[in-house]
Formats: structure tokens, sequence, C-alpha cells
């Protein structure tokens, strides 16, 4: 269990790409149940760096990039990636580069070790989505000290266990900075940021020890019906082909949300669509009141949603819930994922976010948080009261 700022970060809970998860699967056992050593920043691998991209370019006219833990002077392995980034024919590199290092790659890799580093050449086309998505992270961890500083607490808590834990922390990290800020979210985040719902950059308060730079708020968001109707219809796109019969919604904003896009949906797919609300009771199970309403539900397809998600704790128990009234869901949908976790319940359940803002990544312990430390004054607009 990773103890990071005030969370715990439980492995199988760790965001994975699908492609991620098949190549781990086909990665040998032996090499993913080997120890990894965790090193601190050793800044003589730079000085190795240089040497090799200046060797590489007094022959070949080439961009060599330095990427991976020991440019961003973070703890790591004690390897150093470089890159050379091109969509042409690649034969007329790899000759050139066989000649400066005296050897040939293995699949458009050269790897070779000096004083104590593990060196990678690799070239390959920055076009590619997994290199772009690389590109991305590194760019986004050199800019931004904060999430730098937490990648590294992420990867030092691996030091002395399995690769295969290793390799997990890092592509979970990896998989939630690319979904904060890929093209989608970012534009999507703007958009409420503009109208004062969604907030970055700032010091809130999120719980009685726990502090974040980053917030939403729901009620804000209602408040705008222009915006409101924009992010109703976004979801609604999303599941227009899923052919949904009732749209559930989680009292209390979800029940408001539900009603939005249940309207939405029977306009664009010309069939009338039921909103109904689902309530908590005393004992902290969910429940439908209405008889005519549960005997409705029998082999519906059913949308589920909440204006947020932060654990998926409370989507597993309505889905329980509702087990007792026969119905199908396909589909899970909410205005803000706190957690950038997925919920993962069944292969045949769709969920989609219109924001995500993951509190993983930017929250911290009040006494190690860094606003705290520069003397920032909280933002009293977001998050919990004093």
């Amino acid at each position: 269990m990773i103890k990071n700022f005030g969370f715990d970060i439980i492995l199988k809970h760790k965001v994975l790409t699908k492609t991620q998860k098949e190549y781990l699967e086909n990665l040998p056992q032996k090499l993913l149940q080997k120890k990894v050593k965790v090193f601190k920043y050793d800044p003589h691998g730079k000085i190795i760096a240089q040497k090799i991209i200046q060797k590489i370019q007094r022959i070949l006219p080439v961009k060599v990039h330095y990427m991976g833990s020991s440019a961003l002077e973070i703890s790591g392995m004690k390897d150093i990636d470089l890159f050379i980034f091109t969509n042409q024919i690649k034969d007329k590199y790899i000759k050139k580069i066989n000649q400066i290092l005296g050897f040939k790659p293995i699949k458009d890799k050269w790897r070779w070790k000096e004083d104590g580093f593990k060196i990678t050449l690799k070239i390959t086309n920055p076009n590619d989505q997994k290199r772009k998505e690389q590109i991305l992270f590194f760019k986004i961890l050199k800019r931004n000290p904060f999430l730098r500083k937490k990648y590294e607490e992420y990867k030092s808590f691996t030091n002395d266990k399995t690769y295969k834990e290793y390799l997990y922390t890092k592509m979970d990290f990896f998989s939630r900075v690319v979904k904060i800020f890929n093209k989608d979210n970012q534009r999507n985040f703007m958009y409420l940021k503009r109208i004062g719902v969604a907030i970055n950059n700032s010091h809130i308060r999120l719980g009685p020890n726990l502090h974040t730079s980053q917030s939403f708020c729901t009620e804000k968001l209602f408040k705008h019906k222009k915006q409101t109707l924009y992010v109703t219809q976004k979801i609604t796109h999303k599941y227009k082909k899923n052919n949904i019969h009732v749209v559930i919604g989680i009292v209390k904003n979800g029940d408001v949300l539900a009603h939005k896009i249940a309207q939405s949906l029977s306009i664009i797919t010309n069939k009338k669509v039921l909103p109904i609300s689902i309530k908590k009771d005393a004992k902290d199970n969910f429940f439908i009141k209405n008889k005519e309403l549960q005997k409705l539900l029998h082999n519906k397809n059913i949308l589920l949603v909440d204006d947020t998600i932060k654990t998926g704790k409370t989507f597993i128990k309505v889905i329980k819930s509702l087990e007792k009234y026969k119905a199908k869901i396909v589909g899970i949908a909410v205005i803000c994922a706190r957690n950038n976790i997925p919920v993962s319940i069944s292969d045949t359940i769709k969920f989609y976010s219109f924001l995500t803002q993951d509190d993983y990544l930017f929250s911290y312990k009040k006494n190690k948080c860094p606003y705290c430390k520069i003397k920032t004054p909280l933002n009293k607009n977001f998050g919990f009261p004093k």
C-alpha cells in the first residue's frame, strides 16, 4: 500500500490502460518478480548523456532528446533515455549510429552501460500515439515541480519491490498525468474555469488535514443554464447509441443531472427515456421508493449518473441495490471524476466523465502542502470550510 500525501493507493486500483495491461501480461514472470533498486538522482548521469549526444551530433546532424528520470533530476534506476525522433527512413541513421557506437541495435534500440548507468538510445516516430503521450508527460513534469516531486515519491516507494510493482506505479502515474493534461480534458476544464465552476493552481481545503490545488463545484455549474446544457449534451452524445431506456440519478445532484440527460436523450433518439432518482436510507443502502418504477426497470438498459465520482464505491452499492430489479447497467456518467479511477465493474459498462481532476496527483497533507509553506491564503470559494 502506498502512503501518498494522505491517500492510500492500492495496487489493484491503479489506472492502467488496456495497452499497458497487455504489455505487463506479456513480460516474463521471472523479470516481473525481480527486485528493483531506486537510486537518488546522480548529476553524473547528465554529464554522460551530454557526452553521448555530442558524440552523435559531431557525425550525425540530428537532435537527440534526453528524457526520463535522469533528465528530470529525480530518483530512478540509474538509466539514461535518449531518443532520435524521425518519421523518415531509419536505415541511414542506424548505419551512422552503428559506426559511432561500434555495435548494432536490437529492434531500433541500442543498449549499453557506462559508469554504472544503463543507457538506451532509440529511433522512433514522434507522431506515434504512445510517443506523443510520452513527450507530453515529460514536458509536463519538466515544467511542474509539484508533480515532479510526487512522481519521485511514487518511484521511491518501489525501492526493493518487484519490477512488476515498479512498472505498475510508473504506468499508473503516467496514465493519470496524461489523462489530466490531454486536449479534451484541458478544453473542458477551461470551459468550466471561465465561469468559476472549476479551478486549479489554488490553495483549497479538501478535508480536516488535507489540502489540494484544484476543485470543482456542481452547485455553481447548475446556476449557469447554458453551460449546464452544454455539459449535459456532451454526456448525452456519448450514450446516444447505447439504447438507454432509463437514466437513474443519485440524490442529490445526480437526480438533477438525470432529468436533464433523460430529456436530451429523448430528443436525439426520438423515444421516451425515463429519469428516476435513487436514494440512500439510514443503513447506507440505496432504494427506489415507487414500486411501479421498480417494475419498469426489469431488463431495461440503465445509465447511472452522478455529479462526481471519487472511488466508485457509491456506484458499486447502487449497482448491487439494482440487482433485485433485474436492471441492465450499460453506462455510468459523471460531470467530474475526482480520482481518475475508471469504474471497471464490468467490461459491458461504459464510463464517461466530462472532466477529470485527480486528487491523488494534486492533494497534500497539511504539513507537506507546498502552498502552506509559502503561506498562500486558502481559497474560501471552494472546498471545505475552516
